[in-house]
């Protein structure tokens, strides 16, 4: 009776019996934010697509040491420097695999000591904002004792998305992060963000942060300072599929 129940026997129907049925939409996306009387399939609750990806792509550019702003013309260059600064302990709060789900894991929420990660937020959200897809950014990044040639030194990233809300909690989407060994310092560094289906509420913010070390991963043994840099001419990103 459910919307992901009907598609699948409709693909049994079509593949195996060889009936002439629709498998329905090439892409289906599940909204928690959509209402849902709990009667009947719950196909209200599913956006659908012909194509992949969805939507349009909307760009952020990093400004300043913290700022996201809408504009390329808007960036003022700036830069943030941080450090993994007690070597491999974490100093940031993804998850704990397997046992999130449990207190007092699941009690915990996600956060980052100040000194350890860099972070870029746009203003409140004038709407709702529909994100569903995967999200990317581009990172300036400069690790002066960072050697990819030598074992233990290379350098490591975790890139993650929030959602800030008005009283400056956040939620961690979806208690993912994007683990990121970085073997060309020198070089722009792109990273794909976990995929997510989210509804970013009007007064909310995006904040795209950028972490030292993360509960869920190994660490680095060696204290790195790293600098994450912005400009004009070379602009962090952050890029959303947005879908509303």
């Amino acid at each position: 009776r459910t919307y992901e129940g009907q598609r699948v026997y409709a693909w049994f129907n079509h593949y195996l019996k060889d009936e002439d049925v629709s498998t329905g939409p090439r892409f289906a996306y599940w909204r928690d934010w959509a209402p849902f009387d709990g009667t009947g399939p719950d196909t209200v609750q599913y956006g659908t697509s012909s194509h992949y990806p969805v939507g349009r792509t909307k760009t952020y550019f990093a400004s300043g040491r913290s700022s996201l702003v809408s504009s390329r013309a808007a960036v003022q260059p700036g830069s943030t420097t941080y450090a993994n600064l007690l070597g491999p302990l974490p100093l940031s709060y993804s998850e704990v695999s397997d046992v999130q789900h449990q207190r007092p894991f699941s009690d915990v929420p996600p956060f980052d000591t100040p000194g350890s990660y860099a972070h870029w937020s746009t203003p409140p959200l004038s709407h709702d904002v529909d994100v569903a897809g995967v999200p990317t950014a581009t990172l300036h990044v400069a690790a002066p004792t960072a050697a990819d040639a030598v074992p233990g030194t290379e350098l490591e990233l975790f890139v993650k998305l929030y959602d800030v809300a008005p009283d400056g909690s956040v939620e961690l989407l979806p208690r993912l992060v994007s683990a990121v060994r970085v073997l060309e310092p020198s070089k722009p560094l792109q990273v794909e963000l976990p995929g997510i289906v989210h509804r970013f509420a009007a007064g909310h913010r995006f904040e795209l942060v950028v972490a030292a070390t993360d509960s869920a991963f190994r660490n680095s043994n060696v204290v790195q300072p790293v600098t994450i840099s912005t400009s004009r001419t070379a602009p962090g990103v952050l890029r959303l599929p947005v879908v509303s």
